[in-house]
């Protein structure tokens, strides 16, 4: 089939698809289809054989934690991987390809490195687990679900981090769940399982009204300004760009593209709640050494490619990353001898024909180049390379997985994700680690690894992140359920959909909230003053008219998710907070929006960047100065 072909046939499938998801669309509530991943059984545990460890094709073996011998074979197993992984760090081991072979492991996410960290750290909590529950230190059970969880951990990093293949026929159901959206009832059944060191993976309380949304996550002592180091390409899959520096003495990663505000945002608000996330700051201005990687590795992502078949014959694939122009995130160049240049004349100057899939190094003019002294970066996230918060990363956690779904503190994530606008809450953007309390011992914990997504639009084909305009006043909508499955005796049913949320990846256990699930995270999510939610929009580089509305539409979505939810009069009576959807901001003269904790506390503003609000809407200074004349 030659080109042309498939190409033509790959848009009318697409365009098939789009008509047949208007058409087949409902709310969650009315189906229950099943996870992408989710898996995994409590009393299974999967990890490498150690007859097979040093073999082209490593294999994964099954373990009965519910047999003794079993659980002693998995430890053993364990210890065979650290003694091989010790040899090997130790000494010149040739490099050789290994594959991991088994289970839902597949080409080319298979690829097997005996050093990676992760690997290590799993087995080595394996055995933790097990010498533990030898001395008495927690029960069966405990060890038995963890030994699972991490091993499920291992696996999972053999896995696509995204779907990568779909059939024709299918569509209907793949976009169904794609624009589905969470339904909130309190006929949902549900258990809530009193198993504490679940819980505690999940969330630790902490005294909300303490935190400094502003400093208490700020890097100490980095200055991005004198000259970071260009360390190495961002070689793993994602979509957006970015690349590792060091500034000083300290690793960092960089990341650019359309998370800037809502990766800072959300890391805050999340981990104010008890959740894991990592630090994550906005940064304008990153000055980077030049050096010619920047550019050349600047799209060395490894691609994710979606295939699409009929009757599983293929019929065309696509990468779901772009291949960006770095100088699309490059405000200019520090020249030797003191001059600046700007992004665009730069690149006009340093490529010889246009930057595109075809560049190659021979385009870049060496003269030019020469004179080059540093890159000069436009808005971008950093976070720590070696972040102490988010311990010994494992693997990927699904919350499908295992009984997962039966706990509040995973369903209500969901309600969450909703408020803040996270749309992207799945398999590879969660993590499972092992993090130090404070006692130096090692504890699993559930963390986002990557918060990012959010403050924008979060449903349907058009989703966004740090577009405060696209953000919608209200996250939860009542409407009537007249074909429920519940076996409810009523004909029709209540119920409430948070219609501005549907997540990228279907998950069963984030599909249908128990009304009390919802109340759960709304209390925590009142506990967060206005206060603190401005001083975190402000804190994620948000210029004045941006916090101003933001804040204003956070405050709303809250408001009414206390309404559906059907919070008591005296909860919602300390919590409600009355917003004007029609606001107007102007800058100079409403003076920009500062945040301060105290009187010895300097004052931060966020910046003007020439934007007002008019009548509850976003607008850049030309088109406000046209509406209020």
């Amino acid at each position: 089939m030659n080109q042309t072909i498939k190409t033509t046939l790959s848009i009318c499938l697409l365009a098939l698809y789009t008509i047949t998801a208007g058409c087949t669309a409902k709310p969650v509530a009315e189906r229950e289809p099943s996870s992408t991943y989710g898996r995994a059984k409590l009393n299974e545990a999967y990890f490498f054989d150690k007859a097979t460890i040093n073999a082209r094709e490593v294999k994964l073996r099954k373990f009965d934690l519910n047999n003794q011998a079993d659980i002693n074979q998995i430890e053993q197993d364990a210890k065979a991987f650290l003694a091989e992984y010790k040899k090997r760090k130790d000494s010149d081991f040739p490099e050789t390809e290994q594959y991991v072979v088994g289970l839902e492991a597949k080409e080319p996410f298979n690829k097997f490195d005996f050093t990676t960290g992760g690997l290590k750290d799993a087995a080595e909590y394996i055995v933790e687990v097990y010498n533990r529950w030898r001395r008495g230190e927690i029960k069966v059970d405990e060890a038995q679900y963890q030994i699972a969880q991490v091993s499920r951990a291992v696996v999972l990093n053999y896995i696509e981090p995204v779907k990568n293949h779909y059939e024709f026929f299918k569509f209907p159901v793949y976009l169904s769940r794609f624009l589905s959206t969470p339904s909130v009832s309190e006929n949902y059944k549900g258990q809530d399982p009193d198993l504490k060191y679940v819980r505690d993976e999940v969330y630790q309380e902490k005294d909300i009204s303490k935190i400094d949304f502003h400093q208490d996550y700020r890097f100490k002592d980095v200055n991005v300004t004198d000259g970071c180091k260009y360390l190495k390409a961002k070689r793993g899959f994602g979509v957006h760009a970015g690349f590792q520096i060091t500034c000083g003495k300290t690793d960092y990663k960089i990341k650019f593209g359309n998370e800037r505000y809502s990766g800072p945002f959300n890391t805050r608000i999340y981990r104010a709640l008890g959740l894991v996330a990592p630090h994550l700051n906005y940064f304008d201005n990153v000055v980077v050494n030049y050096d010619r990687k920047v550019i050349t590795e600047f799209n060395s992502r490894a691609p994710t490619n979606i295939k699409i078949t009929v009757v599983a014959v293929p019929v065309t694939t696509r990468a779901i990353q772009e291949y960006e122009n770095p100088f699309d995130f490059i405000s200019g160049l520090r020249m030797k001898d003191g001059s600046f240049v700007d992004g665009k004349t730069a690149q006009a100057r340093l490529f010889k024909r246009p930057f595109d899939k075809t560049f190659t190094e021979d385009v870049i003019d060496t003269n030019f180049e020469s004179q080059i002294s540093q890159f000069v970066f436009g808005p971008s996230t950093l976070t720590l390379k070696d972040d102490p918060a988010m311990g010994d990363e494992l693997g990927p956690w699904v919350p499908d997985d295992f009984n997962y779904s039966d706990f509040k503190e995973i369903r209500g994530l969901i309600v969450l994700a909703a408020w803040t606008g996270n749309f992207d809450v799945r398999k590879d953007n969660l993590r499972l680690l092992a993090v130090k309390d404070s006692k130096g011992q090692k504890r699993l914990r559930i963390a986002f690894g990557d918060a990012g997504s959010g403050l924008g639009h979060a449903t349907g084909a058009a989703r966004s992140g740090s577009t405060i305009e696209d953000m919608k006043w209200e996250v939860s909508t009542v409407y009537q359920d007249n074909n429920n499955n519940d076996r409810s005796s009523h004909d029709s049913e209540e119920r409430i959909s948070l219609s501005g949320i549907a997540e990228l990846e279907y998950a069963k256990a984030f599909s249908r909230i128990k009304l009390s699930d919802a109340q759960w995270m709304t209390r925590k999510l009142c506990q967060i003053s206005p206060d603190q939610i401005k001083a975190a929009l402000v804190s994620s580089g948000l210029s004045s008219a941006e916090v101003v509305l933001a804040q204003a539409k956070l405050l709303e979505r809250r408001n009414k998710m206390m309404e559906h939810f059907k919070m008591d009069e005296d909860f919602v009576a300390s919590c409600y907070v009355k917003v004007d959807r029609k606001l107007n901001y102007d800058p100079m003269k409403n003076s920009l929006v500062t945040i301060s904790y105290d009187n010895k506390s300097k004052a931060t503003a966020a910046p003007d960047r020439g934007q007002y609000v008019k009548d509850g809407h976003l607008l850049p200074a030309s088109k406000v100065k046209q509406d209020f004349n």
